[in-house]
């Protein structure tokens, strides 16, 4: 073999020693793997986080969400303090609220629905807010989120707290079933019950949307030790949210997006009506923006239903340094 010929099989040797040792070192960028938790069911709120999963606007950010449901509100937030999942996906904004102020290390991350899609829907032979003095409406809790809407809701139309009897129910699915047993005269559901309801021949009577648009509905919520160890995540996690909402806004993208949530095992008539009805409302929130002032707002409606019992400082419903808060 000749000198240049050793010189070139000596070349080629080296590219493919730098190649294998390029493989070894990166296996094909493994990806972080979040464990995110869901309090309740898949639902079409979360839509723009199914959207950056399916089509990978999580991935090329470096994380992928291994998604995993609470009974409730308050347990999967249990889960996000003692480690078991590294985010809520999206959760009441009351729960991390109360949690924050008790001092949990938890704080808000971002908004995800802007506005309650909570709809009133009554019996067959109520036809207005106003009809619900002296009548037994089955409610969330005394002193949670549907207690703030339903004052909202309720006040202009001159029903106040204590013109009618209320019962606790803390799930939709609860609520459903005692309005369809004629135990409540309304109550307040999500969709897609609130469709189901109205299908069968139950009355909505009015729309939380109409009467508390300045009420934020749900969060992203994150440890504060993990979102400040990882803010790197925490801002991809904000990225890829609204990457997916801004897909997720495009008309042309409608049948893709509804199959995606058809896909992971909702009824499809169900999230067509969710995608006419979120988008008409205006649901999600279009930016990672947090305002002061906004949760200031809850804040003050909290206490005033006896949620808070003395004043709770904004700054410690947030994370230091990573939530983007405005004024």
């Amino acid at each position: 073999m000749g000198v240049c010929a050793v010189r070139k099989w000596q070349l080629k040797a080296a590219t493919l020693t730098v190649a294998v040792a390029l493989l070894l070192a990166s296996p094909a960028m493994a990806l972080e793997k979040l464990v995110g938790g869901i309090a309740g069911q898949n639902s079409p709120t979360t839509w723009p986080y199914s959207i950056a999963m399916a089509k990978g606007m999580l991935a090329k950010r470096g994380m992928e969400f291994d998604i995993v449901y609470g009974q409730s509100a308050s347990s999967i937030l249990q889960q996000l303090v003692g480690g078991s999942v590294d985010l809520v996906v999206s959760t009441g904004i009351n729960e991390p609220m109360h949690a924050a102020a008790k001092g949990a290390a938890v704080g808000i991350l971002r908004i995800v629905g802007k506005v309650p899609p909570y709809a009133i829907d009554a019996q067959k032979n109520i036809h207005s807010l106003k009809e619900l003095k002296g009548k037994t409406i089955a409610i969330g809790g005394r002193t949670d989120i549907t207690r703030l809407y339903y004052d909202r809701m309720l006040e202009p139309n001159g029903v106040h707290w204590g013109d009618y009897d209320a019962i606790v129910i803390g799930s939709t699915t609860g609520r459903l079933a005692a309005l369809k047993s004629g135990a409540v005269a309304a109550t307040m559901l999500l969709p897609p019950f609130s469709f189901r309801a109205e299908a069968e021949g139950y009355n909505n009577i009015g729309l939380a949307v109409d009467y508390a648009a300045d009420l934020p509905f749900t969060a992203s919520v994150l440890s504060v030790p993990w979102a400040q160890k990882h803010p790197d995540l925490a801002r991809g996690i904000n990225e890829s949210f609204d990457e997916g909402l801004t897909w997720l806004d495009d008309p042309a993208n409608k049948e893709e997006a509804i199959a995606v949530l058809v896909k992971s095992g909702l009824p499809e008539g169900e999230v067509r009506q969710s995608y006419d009805f979120l988008r008409k409302i205006d649901f999600w929130a279009h930016d990672a923006k947090v305002s002061r002032g906004m949760l200031q707002k809850i804040i003050d409606s909290m206490r005033k239903i006896g949620d808070y019992d003395e004043a709770v400082d904004v700054n410690k419903l947030v994370i230091p340094n990573v939530t983007l808060v405005v004024d």
